[in-house]
């Protein structure tokens, strides 16, 4: 009985942790049509190989393959043969399939850790004969090392040239990792030149992105042609193939966790420009998608982005570096309307972290000037954002605004003085501009706001009592005072002590949820955690508190 309970698990395949290989089972996973990585089983792999013919003949028609490895068996130029390739890839494919868990090389693998590696010359040699089955006795097979034509930038110490160096030894590889990997051109993207394969926070987001990716290219391979075909990316932006399958993924309604973020490994394996990247989609980028999508504004953004070309200016990067997006201004390189006000407020609150508030001064601004003589003002906003004179001119009109009572002196000030709006004369430039722009509910945007801050103000209050009475019941007020408020003014107190509270006010009443009140106290829209700003207002309450009560036991 234990033997067939365990029988599973001995079967089931893990992730390494190493987003070549990771990827590679994630498209295996996805050609056996697994709901989830989870579901992957080695005789799930062994289905969707079965003899390797179909793998060599996908490879071999995809440009990626050529990109992820380098004068790799499946194209070898010294057999001339395309159909020979094809077999001899889907041979030597097979026998390291068939060589999970018969590993003979008692090395730990470079790549996961497994405790035995694959012997590749071995599987070489059985595969195809060993050298006592040469007639001639100078041809002897070359000896096979792991290089850069079986695994992304892996070095080498056999004599090609191009490989990068890997020390006094040649790399361990067990047959999981080495096979996984051969599944890779199936699962890859092009993003500013590079291949790109990607790591995420949620796994299931992460396999989610990969299914899109091989079932696109597994339609793709469907047409019968002998044509090579591209990498998914090739004729596309920079960035927007990324943002479109994003959409497409949340349009589904794949659910994102706030926490979630999107690693990108930008790499080429070609020649002697070798070379790897990093690039991160931060989580609040995600959030934003995901909210844009459930508005029913994916299908602007699709439109707003397909004239991205540089990366550096591409909504992508934008979002990912919460930098302002050209696009979203009316202008006759983008859109002569821009983006629609909907999709204005939600990536100036969410990318830029502007107040709805402060974008409403601006809104008022500009409605008021192209309510004044309309014609003569028409191109005041033009470059408005530059241009001194004009910015002058509207001033003085802001000031007849104050005299109508139409905008108060804190707007003005929060807006253009104390606000961290890089440019707020780009604001009032996109809604002078915009023939569409409105404020629709502006007012239940601000109200829900300001509900919402006097709902947190009052769940610090409670939380921050609840700590401090908890505290002085258990050791006093002389140790709060020197423990706590003494440790807090020299910054020594951290997130661990915060946690430690929220456990013990958990076990102290049952009404109290720890992770109900822990993410609406210290986890903002962005879902990012900024305990250090709640320690502030703990700080500042427990020394109101304590100064009470330190009045009430003078007066008795």
């Amino acid at each position: 009985m234990q033997r067939l309970i365990s029988q599973p698990n001995k079967n089931r395949i893990e992730l390494t942790g190493n987003p070549f290989i990771d990827t590679g089972l994630a498209v295996i996973a996805a050609l056996n049509d697994c709901s989830t990585i989870d579901d992957l089983t080695l005789r799930k792999m062994k289905n969707v190989h079965g003899d390797g013919t179909k793998l060599a003949r996908n490879n071999m028609r995809l440009r990626s393959n050529y990109m992820v490895f380098v004068n790799s068996i499946s194209m070898n130029p010294a057999v001339k043969d395309r159909k020979l390739r094809a077999k001899n890839y889907a041979k030597i494919t097979t026998a390291i399939l068939n060589n999970i868990g018969h590993e003979e090389i008692h090395e730990l693998c470079d790549f996961c850790g497994n405790q035995d590696s694959a012997d590749l010359d071995k599987l070489f040699q059985q595969a195809f004969g060993n050298k006592k089955n040469n007639k001639k006795k100078n041809n002897k097979p070359p000896k096979r090392y792991i290089g850069r034509d079986w695994f992304p930038l892996a070095g080498s110490i056999g004599s090609d040239a191009q490989a990068l160096p890997s020390g006094s030894r040649s790399l361990n590889i067990c047959a999981k990792c080495l096979f996984a990997v051969q599944y890779l051109p199936q699962g890859v993207i092009l993003i500013k030149g590079l291949l790109a394969i990607f790591q995420s926070t949620s796994i299931t987001f992460w396999y989610q992105w990969v299914k899109s990716l091989v079932n696109d290219i597994s339609n793709r391979l469907s047409v019968r042609s002998k044509d090579k075909i591209e990498t998914i990316g090739k004729k596309d932006g920079s960035g927007v193939v990324v943002i479109n399958r994003l959409l497409a993924i949340m349009k589904r309604g794949i659910r994102v966790d706030p926490n979630t973020s999107l690693t990108m490994w930008l790499f080429s394996n070609h020649g002697d420009k070798a070379d790897c990247q990093l690039d991160t989609i931060p989580n609040f980028s995600l959030n934003f998608l995901d909210k844009a999508t459930k508005a029913g504004l994916d299908k602007e953004i699709s439109e707003l982005i397909i004239k991205d070309k540089s990366y550096n200016y591409s909504f992508l990067n934008c979002i990912s570096t919460k930098l302002d997006y050209g696009g979203l201004y009316p202008s006759k390189k983008f859109s002569k309307e821009g983006a629609s006000s909907e999709l204005f407020l939600l990536y100036q609150t969410h990318i830029r972290n502007y107040q709805a508030e402060t974008l409403y001064t601006a809104y008022k601004i500009a409605r008021y000037v192209n309510s004044i003589d309309p014609e003569k003002n028409r191109d005041l906003g033009i470059d408005i954002d530059k241009d001194i004179r004009k910015q002058n001119a509207v001033k003085k009109k802001i000031i007849e605004m104050a005299k109508r009572e139409s905008i108060t002196f804190d707007e003005y000030y929060d807006l253009f003085v104390v606000s961290h709006i890089d440019n707020p004369w780009q604001l009032v430039r996109y809604y002078m501009l915009s023939n569409i722009a409105n404020f629709n509910n502006i007012e239940e945007v601000v109200n829900d706001k300001l509900n919402n801050n006097q709902e947190y103000k009052n769940r610090v209050i409670t939380i921050g009592t609840l700590i401090f009475n908890s505290y002085i019941k258990r050791r006093g007020r002389e140790r709060l005072i020197r423990d706590v408020l003494g440790e807090m003014a020299h910054g020594r107190i951290h997130a661990n002590w915060l946690r430690n509270q929220f456990k013990r006010l958990a076990e102290e009443n049952e009404d109290f949820d720890y992770n109900t009140n822990w993410n609406a106290l210290c986890i903002n829209k962005q879902g990012e955690e900024y305990v250090y700003d709640v320690l502030y207002l703990f700080r500042f309450l427990f020394t109101t508190l304590i100064y009470r009560t330190t009045q009430q036991i003078s007066s008795e």
